[in-house]
Protein backbone atom coordinates (compact mmCIF):
# COMPACT_ATOMS: atom_id res chain seq x y z
CA UNK A 1 0.00 0.00 0.00
CA UNK A 2 2.77 2.57 0.65
CA UNK A 3 3.93 2.60 -3.27
CA UNK A 4 0.08 3.70 -3.58
CA UNK A 5 0.43 6.50 -0.98
CA UNK A 6 3.96 7.55 -2.66
CA UNK A 7 2.31 7.98 -6.61
CA UNK A 8 -0.65 9.74 -4.93
CA UNK A 9 1.39 12.44 -3.33
CA UNK A 10 1.79 13.78 -7.01
CA UNK A 11 0.22 15.84 -9.54
CA UNK A 12 -1.12 14.60 -12.10
CA UNK A 13 -1.97 14.74 -16.19
CA UNK A 14 -4.48 13.12 -18.11
CA UNK A 15 -3.75 11.30 -20.82
CA UNK A 16 -6.01 9.06 -22.75
CA UNK A 17 -7.89 8.65 -18.92
CA UNK A 18 -5.11 7.61 -17.37
CA UNK A 19 -3.48 9.44 -14.28
CA UNK A 20 0.01 9.99 -14.87
CA UNK A 21 1.82 11.44 -12.09
CA UNK A 22 3.97 14.84 -12.76
CA UNK A 23 7.21 13.62 -11.04
CA UNK A 24 10.60 14.71 -11.79
CA UNK A 25 13.03 12.13 -12.36
CA UNK A 26 16.37 14.37 -12.63
CA UNK A 27 19.11 12.86 -10.78
CA UNK A 28 17.03 9.24 -11.58
CA UNK A 29 19.84 7.19 -12.88
CA UNK A 30 18.64 3.94 -12.19
CA UNK A 31 15.35 5.25 -14.36
CA UNK A 32 17.96 5.98 -17.02
CA UNK A 33 19.01 2.37 -17.05
CA UNK A 34 15.83 0.89 -16.87
CA UNK A 35 14.40 2.58 -20.04
CA UNK A 36 17.40 2.35 -21.69
CA UNK A 37 17.24 -1.32 -21.49
CA UNK A 38 13.47 -1.26 -22.47
CA UNK A 39 13.96 1.26 -25.21
CA UNK A 40 16.64 -0.97 -26.43
CA UNK A 41 14.65 -4.05 -26.89
CA UNK A 42 11.79 -1.83 -28.16
CA UNK A 43 13.76 -0.70 -30.73
CA UNK A 44 15.48 -4.22 -31.63
CA UNK A 45 11.58 -5.81 -31.72
CA UNK A 46 10.56 -2.88 -34.62
CA UNK A 47 13.64 -3.07 -36.73
CA UNK A 48 12.85 -7.03 -36.80
CA UNK A 49 9.14 -6.79 -37.69
CA UNK A 50 9.25 -3.57 -39.65
CA UNK A 51 9.40 -3.56 -43.95
CA UNK A 52 12.74 -2.32 -44.93
CA UNK A 53 10.57 0.56 -46.47
CA UNK A 54 9.34 1.96 -43.27
CA UNK A 55 12.00 1.03 -41.13
CA UNK A 56 14.74 3.46 -41.31
CA UNK A 57 11.67 5.73 -39.98
CA UNK A 58 9.34 4.21 -38.01
CA UNK A 59 11.43 1.90 -35.43
CA UNK A 60 12.82 5.15 -33.97
CA UNK A 61 9.55 6.92 -33.70
CA UNK A 62 7.62 4.09 -32.16
CA UNK A 63 10.42 3.28 -30.07
CA UNK A 64 10.40 6.27 -28.20
CA UNK A 65 6.76 7.00 -28.36
CA UNK A 66 5.93 3.79 -26.24
CA UNK A 67 9.36 3.59 -24.41
CA UNK A 68 8.35 7.67 -22.90
CA UNK A 69 4.78 6.47 -22.80
CA UNK A 70 5.91 3.73 -20.23
CA UNK A 71 8.17 6.14 -18.43
CA UNK A 72 6.14 8.78 -17.37
CA UNK A 73 3.53 5.76 -16.65
CA UNK A 74 5.12 2.47 -15.22
CA UNK A 75 8.65 2.71 -15.36
CA UNK A 76 9.69 6.31 -13.48
CA UNK A 77 7.14 5.92 -10.56
CA UNK A 78 7.76 2.50 -9.93
CA UNK A 79 11.74 3.14 -10.19
CA UNK A 80 11.54 6.18 -7.66
CA UNK A 81 9.92 4.04 -5.35
CA UNK A 82 12.60 1.53 -5.60
CA UNK A 83 15.24 4.31 -4.79
CA UNK A 84 13.40 5.52 -2.16
CA UNK A 85 13.04 2.13 -0.36
CA UNK A 86 17.10 1.58 -0.54
CA UNK A 87 17.20 5.05 0.95
CA UNK A 88 15.13 3.84 3.66
CA UNK A 89 16.50 0.46 4.09
CA UNK A 90 20.61 2.33 4.24
CA UNK A 91 19.22 4.87 6.62
CA UNK A 92 17.64 2.32 8.58
CA UNK A 93 20.75 -0.26 8.73
CA UNK A 94 22.84 3.09 9.66
CA UNK A 95 20.07 3.55 12.60
CA UNK A 96 19.76 0.23 13.87
CA UNK A 97 23.00 -1.33 13.20
CA UNK A 98 25.48 1.67 14.16
CA UNK A 99 28.87 0.66 13.08
CA UNK A 100 28.18 -2.19 10.69
CA UNK A 101 25.30 -0.22 9.50
CA UNK A 102 28.24 2.36 8.50
CA UNK A 103 30.21 -0.83 7.38
CA UNK A 104 26.96 -1.84 5.54
CA UNK A 105 26.53 2.06 3.53
CA UNK A 106 30.35 1.99 2.58
CA UNK A 107 29.55 -1.66 0.73
CA UNK A 108 26.98 -0.30 -1.39
CA UNK A 109 28.53 2.95 -1.57
CA UNK A 110 30.08 2.64 -4.99
CA UNK A 111 27.27 0.97 -6.57
CA UNK A 112 24.86 3.74 -5.42
CA UNK A 113 27.36 6.17 -6.92
CA UNK A 114 27.28 4.32 -9.80
CA UNK A 115 23.44 4.62 -9.70
CA UNK A 116 22.81 8.05 -9.10
CA UNK A 117 20.54 7.02 -5.73
CA UNK A 118 23.56 9.74 -3.93
CA UNK A 119 21.90 12.40 -5.22
CA UNK A 120 19.54 12.30 -1.94
CA UNK A 121 21.88 11.49 0.92
CA UNK A 122 23.00 15.13 1.68
CA UNK A 123 19.63 15.85 3.63
CA UNK A 124 19.99 12.20 5.32
CA UNK A 125 23.53 12.84 5.81
CA UNK A 126 22.51 16.11 7.29
CA UNK A 127 20.57 14.83 9.83
CA UNK A 128 22.16 12.23 10.93
CA UNK A 129 25.16 14.03 11.67
CA UNK A 130 22.98 16.67 13.49
CA UNK A 131 22.38 13.95 16.00
CA UNK A 132 25.75 13.35 17.10
CA UNK A 133 25.89 16.60 19.59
Amino acid sequence: MAFFDFIDSFLTWNVFGLEISQAGYQGSVLLVLVVAFVLAKLENFFYKIMPNALDFILSPLLAIIISGFLTFSVIGPVMQWVGNEINTGLVWAYTTFGAVGVGILGLFYSPIVITGLHQSFPAIETSLLSNIA
